[in-house]
């Protein structure tokens, strides 16, 4: 009988344990990676937009570094630019953005925050960008080559 109580004691400890572990996981997904999202009744006028250098090439940079690559959006149209979302394909990356409205022929910034941690070798960080336009989605796109900290080094972050 003894036995019986201790496995469905340690039966009762898995079930707490996993529930605590999916419930942390939530927690910090949510505080580490918070796209900007609008509900569809929220996107508005379809505008036009440009993204200057969808793509920036970093040259060496060290290990345990954290660079930031800035992409600059202009409105190109005639209504509000918004950024609907911004999804970098990578929990290392992690972005801010200076404004999330855009006037008619001004600009907007998203800066891709990589974390070279552990990512010796050839980085390609790529995140989708979504904007109230024709088109919809962007890809925008970092080569970072990430070497060791006694290697010949230059720290370019635009």
């Amino acid at each position: 009988m003894s036995g019986k109580k201790n496995s469905l004691k340690w039966l009762e400890y898995v079930i707490y344990s996993c529930i605590f572990i999916v419930l942390l996981s939530v927690i910090i997904s949510r505080i580490y990676r918070s796209p900007v999202s609008v509900s569809k009744e929220d996107l508005g006028p379809v505008t036009d937009a440009k993204i200057i250098d969808k793509s920036i090439v970093l040259g060496n940079v060290p290990v345990d570094t954290v660079v930031n690559m800035k992409y600059r959006i202009v409105n190109t149209g005639q209504d509000i630019l918004k950024v609907l979302n911004v999804n970098p394909d990578c929990s290392c990356t992690d972005f801010k953005i200076s404004a999330v409205t855009v006037l008619p022929q001004d600009t907007t910034d998203i800066i891709l925050i990589y974390d070279t941690k552990d990512r010796i070798g050839e980085n390609k960080i790529n995140a989708i960008v979504k904007l109230n336009t024709q088109r919809r989605m962007y890809k925008i796109t970092a080569y970072i080559n990430v070497v060791e900290r006694n290697q010949n080094k230059t720290d370019n972050v635009k």
